[in-house]
Parts: C-alpha cells; sequence; structure tokens
C-alpha cells in the first residue's frame, strides 16, 4: 500500500484511479507495501514509508522491532546513473539510531527506464531490460551495513503498481532483482513477493513460485480481511483467519488461504504479513477505532498461535489525512499527527486505541513467547448409559442421572479470561438408544446472545458437536467421510441445528429459562448396543458482546481445529460404571430425578430399529420392539428422518410437566408430529412442528413449539 492508492471496501485494491496516479505520486512519494520481519519467535514491525523522525520514533516508543521502508526508485534514480539518496539516508539512519531493524521495499519504474504502457503513468511499467537489476545492486551495496532484507517490489498483482504479465514480472523484475541482491551481498535475504491479497491472489502466487521456486528467502504478503467481530456480518471463508489458512473448513475449499497455497507450492519456510491493518472512517468515531483496535489484538493473538508467521508489519504509524489533505486511505494509522514534527513525537500525535493497546502489550513480561497448543491429554471417557426413546424437547427431566461431565476446559479466542461460574458453565450428559444417540448441555448462562444466520452460528452461545463413527481419527488430520460436525442455537428464539460436516441430519431444541440455556440433541444412528465405543466431542460457545470470547469444551478437536484424533470416547452402557461428578455449588445445576420422564406401556418405540443388531436382547428389558401398525421413524435408514412421515399414535402414559409444555415430549401424541422437508440447493431445512394432543390419562394440550434442521455441504465452525 501507498500514500496514494485508494482503499475503501477493500484496502488494497481501491486506489486512485490510473489517470490521478502520476500527479499523486509526485504529491506525495509512493509508499510500498511494508513488510515483516524474522525475530524469533514472534515479532512485529510497523510500515513508515519515508515518515519523518518524530514518527520513527513513535514507532520505537511503540515497542515494535521492525519497520518498512519505501525505496521509491523513481525517485531516487531520476535519471540513468544519477542518485539522489539523502531523504532514504535519513530514514534507514533514522531507524538504525533506534535499534530499528529495517526491511527496504525496492520497486516504481522511472520514466527513463519505462517501457510504456496503457497509462500516462511510468512508474508501473515494466522496466527495460537491466535497468532493475543495476539499480538493486547500487541500493544493497549502499545499505548492505544497515539493511540486510530486500523486498522485490510491491502488490505486482495490481496494475496501479505493474502493469506488466506474470512472465514479465519474473523476468524483469523478480529472477534479476534477487540475483542482484545476493550479488551484492550473499549473506542478505530476498523477499516477496508482496502480493495483496484480493480476489485471483493464489494463482498469481502460484505461478510466481513455479516460475522462480528459489528466489525468496523469505515469503512477504499482504491482507487486510477483516477479523471476525469487526463490522457487519461476515462470510466465514472470507475472515482474516481463513485468508491466513483455512485449516479444516471444507466449506472453503474455493479460496484456499495463504498456507494451503504455499503448502501446494512445496514452500515451508518463514512467512511475514508485510500489510494488515484497519482503516478508521472516519477516523475519530469511536465504534472505528475500537474495531481497529480489536484488528490489531486479533491479529496479534493469532500470529502467536501459527509457528510458521514470524512477523507482523502494521500499516501504518501515522494516518496520512493531516499532511495530505484528500488521502483516500487516510485512517490506518495508529496515530494522527496534531503538531510537528519537532524533535520529540509524544506531543505531536493524537494516539488511537490500538496503539495503546499495543505499547502495553510489547511492554508485557510474556511478550514474544508464542502461545503453545495444550498438549493431548489422554482421551476421556463418558459411560453413556440407555435412555427411553423419544425427540428431544429441551428439557432434561427424562434424563437419567448417568453420563454426565463437567465442561471445565476453557478455550480463550484472544487471551479472554475464563468467566465465573456464574457466568458461564456447564455440565453435559450422553446417552443412547436403539437407534439414536444423545446428548444434553445444562448451561449457566448469565446473558444468551445469538441472533446469528444458520451459517454463523457457532459465532454466538452455541452448542457444537462432533462424532467421528468409526473412531479412525490420525494426529493432524481434519475431517473424513464417515465424521460430522453439527451446531445448535437457539437463534432470535428459534432452535436451529446446522450440518457443519458430513451427511447425517439430527434434531435438537434448544430452551432458555431465566440464566439456564438448555441443549437437547438427538443423532440417528444405526447398530448401537451395549459395549460400541463411539469417538465424539462437544463444546459450548460463549459470547456477551460483539465476538465470541471462547468455549468450554470436553475435549480438544473441534474449537481450534478439526481434529477427530483428539476426541473423547463415548462408551454405550446398559447400566454407567461410576456415579457422575457433582457440578460446582454455584453452578446451580440439580441433577435430574432419574424416575421423571415418559414411562411406556409397550407401544410403538420411537428409537426402535430393525437392523440385525439392534433390538431383541438389546433392550432393557431383553424384549423386542413392540408396534401398533404405525410407521417407525427411527427404522432402516439414518436418512429416513427426511421423509415426511406422521409419527404413530402411542399407547401409553406422558406425565404432565411443570410450565408451558404440560404433555412433552410430545411425540405419540394423537394428531402425532408432522416432519416436512423441503429440498433446497444443498440445503435440506427441517421443521417439525407438535400438535395438540389430547388423553383421557392426562387430558392436557401440547403448546405448539417448532424447530429447524440445516445442512449445508463443509464445514464453517
Amino acid at each position: 500500500m501507498q500514500c496514494h492508492p485508494v482503499r475503501t471496501s477493500s484496502p488494497a485494491a481501491t486506489r486512485l484511479s490510473l489517470a490521478l496516479l502520476g500527479a499523486a505520486l509526485m504529491a506525495c512519494a509512493l509508499l510500498a507495501s511494508p513488510a515483516l520481519a524474522q525475530d524469533p519467535p514472534n515479532a512485529l514491525g510497523m510500515n513508515v514509508h519515508q515518515a519523518p523522525d518524530d514518527a520513527i520514533g513513535a514507532a520505537a516508543a511503540l515497542g515494535v522491532t521492525w519497520v518498512r521502508v519505501d525505496n521509491n526508485w523513481w525517485s531516487v534514480e531520476t535519471a540513468q546513473g544519477r542518485y539522489d539518496w539523502a531523504p532514504l539516508d535519513r530514514v534507514v539512519n533514522s531507524a538504525a539510531r533506534r535499534g530499528l531493524r529495517v526491511f527496504m521495499t525496492i520497486a516504481y519504474t522511472p520514466a527513463w527506464a519505462a517501457t510504456g504502457g496503457s497509462d500516462d503513468s511510468p512508474i508501473n511499467d515494466p522496466p527495460r531490460a537491466g535497468t532493475y537489476a543495476s539499480y538493486v545492486r547500487a541500493t544493497v551495496e549502499r545499505y548492505r551495513d544497515r539493511v540486510q532484507h530486500f523486498g522485490i517490489w510491491n502488490e505486482p498483482n495490481l496494475e496501479h503498481f505493474f502493469e506488466g504479465t506474470t512472465d514479465e514480472y519474473l523476468e524483469s523484475i523478480l529472477r534479476p532483482g534477487a540475483a542482484a541482491v545476493r550479488a551484492a551481498c550473499p549473506a542478505c535475504q530476498v523477499l516477496g513477493p508482496d502480493l495483496a491479497g484480493l480476489s485471483g491472489w493464489q494463482p498469481y502466487m502460484a505461478d510466481i513460485l513455479r516460475g522462480a521456486p528459489d528466489a525468496f528467502d523469505i515469503i512477504a504478503h499482504h491482507s487486510y480481511a477483516r477479523v471476525q467481530g469487526v463490522g457487519g456480518a461476515l462470510w466465514a471463508c472470507d475472515d482474516f483467519t481463513h485468508a491466513i489458512d483455512i485449516g479444516d473448513d471444507a466449506i472453503c475449499f474455493y479460496k484456499p488461504g495463504l498456507r494451503q497455497v504455499l503448502d501446494e507450492a512445496g514452500w515451508d519456510g518463514d512467512v511475514w504479513m508485510s500489510e494488515v491493518g484497519y482503516q478508521t472512517q472516519p477516523w475519530d468515531d469511536e465504534q472505528e477505532l475500537e474495531w481497529q483496535r480489536l484488528t490489531v489484538e486479533s491479529i496479534v493473538a493469532l500470529q502467536r498461535r501459527t509457528p510458521w508467521w514470524t512477523l507482523s508489519f502494521f500499516y501504518e504509524i501515522t494516518d496520512c489525512g493531516p499532511t495530505q489533505p484528500g488521502c483516500p486511505i487516510d485512517g490506518f494509522g495508529l496515530l494522527r499527527r496534531t503538531s510537528g514534527p519537532d524533535g520529540t513525537w509524544a506531543d505531536n500525535f493524537f494516539i488511537k486505541p490500538a496503539f495503546a493497546w499495543l505499547r502495553d502489550t510489547l511492554a508485557g513480561p510474556d511478550w514474544g513467547e508464542p502461545i503453545v497448543p495444550e498438549p493431548p491429554m489422554d482421551a476421556p471417557l463418558i459411560e453413556a448409559p440407555r435412555r427411553a426413546p423419544g425427540l428431544p424437547d429441551g428439557r432434561l427431566d427424562d434424563w437419567d442421572a448417568q453420563g454426565c461431565v463437567i465442561l471445565d476446559r476453557w478455550a480463550a479466542v484472544d487471551a479472554e479470561p475464563r468467566p465465573g461460574a456464574a457466568d458461564f458453565s456447564a455440565r453435559a450428559c450422553a446417552a443412547w438408544s436403539d437407534a439414536a444417540l444423545w446428548l444434553a448441555v445444562d448451561v449457566r448462562d448469565d446473558r444468551h446472545q445469538n441472533a446469528e444466520a444458520a451459517l454463523t452460528l457457532w459465532q454466538a452461545d452455541s452448542l457444537q458437536m462432533a462424532l467421528d463413527v468409526d473412531g479412525d481419527g490420525q494426529p493432524g488430520v481434519g475431517y473424513d467421510d464417515d465424521d460430522s460436525e453439527w451446531t445448535i442455537a437457539l437463534s432470535s428464539g428459534q432452535s436451529v441445528v446446522r450440518t457443519e460436516h458430513g451427511d447425517r441430519m439430527a434434531l435438537g431444541v434448544v430452551r432458555r429459562e431465566g440464566d439456564r440455556t438448555v441443549y437437547e440433541f438427538r443423532v440417528p444412528l444405526e447398530h448401537l448396543r451395549a459395549g460400541r465405543t463411539l469417538a465424539a466431542s462437544f463444546l459450548v460457545n460463549e459470547r456477551d458482546d460483539r465476538v465470541r470470547e471462547g468455549w468450554l469444551e470436553w475435549t480438544s478437536g473441534i474449537g481450534r481445529a478439526k481434529r477427530p484424533a483428539e476426541f473423547g470416547t463415548l462408551r454405550l452402557v446398559n447400566r454407567p460404571a461410576e456415579p457422575p461428578p457433582e457440578p460446582p455449588a454455584d453452578m446451580g445445576v440439580e441433577p435430574p430425578a432419574p424416575d421423571q420422564g415418559v414411562e411406556s406401556d409397550a407401544g410403538v418405540d420411537p428409537d426402535a430399529s430393525t437392523g440385525s443388531d439392534a433390538g431383541g436382547g438389546d433392550r432393557p428389558d431383553g424384549g423386542s420392539p413392540a408396534s401398533d401398525g404405525g410407521p417407525d421413524p427411527d427404522a432402516g435408514s439414518e436418512r429416513d428422518d427426511l421423509r415426511t412421515t406422521a409419527a404413530p399414535r402411542r399407547r401409553g402414559r406422558a406425565r404432565a410437566q411443570p410450565g408451558a409444555w404440560p404433555c412433552s415430549p410430545c411425540w405419540g401424541c394423537a394428531g402425532g408430529a408432522e416432519i416436512r422437508a423441503t429440498h433446497r440447493p444443498s440445503t435440506v431445512r427441517k421443521e417439525m412442528a407438535w400438535a395438540s394432543w389430547d388423553s383421557a390419562s392426562a387430558n392436557s394440550t401440547c403448546t405448539s413449539n417448532s424447530m429447524t434442521s440445516t445442512r449445508a455441504i463443509g464445514s464453517t465452525a
């Protein structure tokens, strides 16, 4: 990025029109994109362009160890062999006096070396053969005692900065430029290609690495993708995290992150993010300033969790508006000039919250140490008991008190402290019936927040569950075809279930009463029997403000990365081997009485399976499934729940429950449960509505309720 290019909706792309570039460049020296440094184990830097001394002093006071400096060829070598090094000398010497390491980007063609292009500006033209290499060599010979990291051009994938083809970039810029650096200074390092992370950068990067696989010592790249929680709704594949690495989110296959592109090219060296940041518009808006601070904080946290990414350069040290009225990229600075420049910086700038946060963080005792993932733990075990069949209703009074665990592993998104038990705590219970796996989670949360669409349910208060049916997860490997993941949430007052990975549909209900949220979840599965084991994990997300703070999890393997090898084990038993743990005294979770719930008089079992190993002696009473002629919603295929089916009339008794659902669960009620399936492209929505029920024994009526299940290809959570 430069002080001249326009940045609006996408900071690296929206620049001044080519027709205006020439005049703008003369008004303000064209600033090249910033690059990142390589201080073990983490380092940060600032884009300073050719800033005055007080701004460079501010960068040093901030606590960063690197600055990125612009070496604008067109303004230094104004005629062939005639150099004006004075402005660049001042910046390099100012940084050196303050102990700042310099990354210098060498770019932009002077008129005398231009080959001509489609516009009136020569700076983006491919240079005449040999001219760029000659200038690079002169630069390195002059500064090699103070600078050892040199960038070969800036954002060549943008026509504003280079209007040649990829082949012309390789032939006239990259190959000769890299060779010139190494000829003048064998110990110096070559960086690039410093691409703008806009649409189409992936094939451009692939072509460069294929055409010059040995050109770079360090990959430098730019991204201004928004972090989650900044601005409005954001498609999951478009956020900053996914711009770096899409991980196992298969839904983002069409938009590989930087890590995926580099892996495909066989690159395993260091990576610097040489331009990152957020533009405050207007610069002094309170919300915008907070979003800039959140952006800086999120990027720093992500870098510390990513071992191969060793340096970030924030764009930029000061806003351009005060010295360049009308500057279209005004607002990116972490400081804004109010006076000067003069010999001191502290009284010359308005300090934005992002600067203050970063300064305090860099001065802290733990800065520089990478955030090391927790070592893998022995797989936790839940012995899941048999339970009565049925459909989820968001109540726990038909659950046994066994097969439960307290969720006590807190995972923060950005170093958020763990909430107190009164604010956020949870207990989860697993169980099984003949043809379904069940999960119930009782959450104490002082504030429930989720108004997300189905695609981003996981970004707010919600439950995520994942299942590896075959238990074949391998260390470091993501989901395969037998794995499934779902998110269930109470979003805008409606229970919503989204299938994030796999083809298995599931049903769930979420009920909120006071400070308690109850999730009840049912996954149809075949061939369940006592003694079988399944690999699974689950977590409960916490969000009290604009962004998700973190989650409580049973095991890892969902939240940070999709890793089935890290799941725990569910062992299906007829009776639990040990009593469940008691919840913390201040959690307020009371175990349900084991004798409550639905009583059966040999009526139709909605979970009865016709599979060869799922009936008969596997029932608690040793009997076989009884039928009164009604269809069995769980019999046969796991996909049966997508058929339009009327639930059977059930013979038996149902205890009236307190509150609005006196006869819940209502399956088997006269009138039944109607399942309506509507197929849409890549999505299936299934709505279940309970009809009223009149029973001679209970003589009560179920209130209407609905839940929605959504399935989409891939994973976003």
